[in-house]
């Protein structure tokens, strides 16, 4: 198993003060045979500078540099100059165990599958809650997983996390500033109803910040939301992998969520328009599912009563 090379690719942003710690955990792994592909995304800060002295100290390291263009491009950037067998995706702000590289690999080679994925520790400051996902080494299908992604079930749709065997990967990410791992995500695994091994030690930290790009609400990110919904259900319309109902399950979640997150600004005027066709459309056909969450289903009561109420109450659990 040592013999097999893993890329591991990591898309960097103005990310300086942590970006030592992320690439140390990576040299760190057990599994020695890796090369690391750090991808400057036209950083203003130093980040760069931190790259360049960490591939002076070693040779397994790629330093890639582009004109600012977004973490999709970066990671597809990264891909293209990638020569591993086996994929491995990790956000600049975040840290691996090091033994990441090792399990991941061997359940995937184990149990014969094109995916592997573990779980993971949510850090903010001080504070690590996890793990996220599951509760057992196992292995599951990618029409169950894909499943649990949609309704909400199962935060397993992003990249990082995951080792992917190279020649499974199909598509590359979609230019989006926002949810596209989770369609890179659902688009190669809709392919087809594979297996994928699932390791339940929890082997990476997903660090939560003030200025991390998941807290973000620009009604562009939000309208990239609506966007990656209406392209999954697309999808479900013709693959033998996603059935329907999950994927209006995430499209009516993902208008809610933009609705209740937009702001007052003429943009976010458009949005709301547009969310709220998505909820008339699509509320009655979820409520009526008997897998949707109860989350989900409070919410479509709620907004047939009355949409203010709705987001005073969204706005409340917020700030408990």
């Amino acid at each position: 198993m040592s013999d097999n090379l893993v890329s591991i690719i990591v898309p960097i942003y103005n990310r300086e003060k942590v970006l030592s710690r992320c690439i140390r955990s990576i040299l760190e792994q057990s599994h020695e045979n890796i090369e690391v592909i750090l991808v400057d995304d036209g950083s203003k800060d130093s980040s760069l500078e931190v790259c360049q002295q960490f591939a002076k100290e070693d040779k397994r390291i790629k330093v890639l540099h582009q004109d600012n263009a977004g973490v999709s491009v970066a990671r597809n950037h990264g891909l293209e100059e990638s020569t591993g067998e086996y994929i491995a995706f990790i956000d600049s702000d975040d840290y691996v165990d090091a033994y990441y590289v090792e399990k991941l690999l061997l359940a995937l080679t184990r149990n014969s599958c094109c995916v592997s994925m573990c779980n993971y520790y949510s850090v903010y400051g001080e504070q690590k809650n996890g793990p996220e996902l599951f509760l057992k080494d196992e292995t599951v299908s990618t029409k169950k997983l894909i499943e649990n992604i949609l309704y909400g079930r199962c935060q397993a749709g992003l990249c990082w996390g995951k080792l992917w065997k190279r020649n499974f990967i199909k598509q590359v990410f979609k230019n989006y500033g926002y949810c596209e791992d989770l369609l890179f995500v659902i688009e190669n695994l809709s392919g087809a109803d594979y297996f994928i091994a699932l390791v339940k030690e929890p082997l990476y930290y997903y660090v939560k910040s003030e200025d991390s790009i998941t807290m973000v609400r620009r009604s562009e990110d939000l309208m990239d939301t609506l966007d990656v919904a209406a392209r999954i259900v697309r999808i479900s319309k013709t693959s033998a992998v996603i059935d329907a109902k999950p994927a209006y399950s995430l499209a009516l979640d993902y208008a809610f969520f933009a609705y209740l997150s937009a702001g007052n600004d003429q943009k976010s005027g458009i949005l709301k328009r547009r969310c709220l066709l998505w909820i008339k459309r699509l509320r009655c056909y979820v409520f009526w599912n008997c897998a949707s969450t109860v989350k989900t289903k409070g919410a479509c009561v709620l907004s047939v009563i009355s949409m203010t109420l709705l987001k005073k109450m969204y706005s409340r659990k917020k700030h408990t």
